[in-house]
């Protein structure tokens, strides 16, 4: 059995093992501050209107209103704890990224584009 120190330092190595391979988008896991100092990470805080990530998960995961928004809670304090603790950061602090973006406004295509227009900006070139 691993310990979560030592899965850490497993996923922080295949994190930048592939970083420095190729082109990959990570979900999670510190990849931004894993890959802080590489000059072509983007990091990206996505976050949603409460009302909308609840019927989110309502659809995706064919659950209720009420048990959607204690799923929310406790994955988010899940992250934030998680976060936190490896990054010596704060979970969805706008500081900590270099973009955030509130999916509800523009949908989750229109988010998806505002990235990848702020990628492309960022590291001139076209994806």
């Amino acid at each position: 059995m691993l310990s979560n120190d030592a899965l850490f330092k497993i996923q922080s190595d295949v994190i930048r093992n592939v970083a420095a391979r190729e082109s990959a988008l990570f979900v999670g896991r510190c990849a931004d501050y894993i890959l802080r100092d590489d000059p072509h990470c983007i990091s990206v805080f996505i976050t949603a209107d409460r009302a909308d990530r609840i019927e989110r998960l309502c659809q995706s995961e064919d659950i209720t209103p009420i048990a959607a928004e204690s799923l929310m809670e406790r994955t988010d304090h899940s992250r934030a704890a998680y976060y936190n603790y490896y990054s010596s950061r704060t979970w969805g602090e706008a500081a900590t990224y270099q973009l955030c973006i509130n999916s509800s406004l523009l949908g989750i295509d229109g988010t998806a584009e505002c990235i990848i227009d702020f990628a492309e900006r960022r590291l001139q070139t076209k994806f």
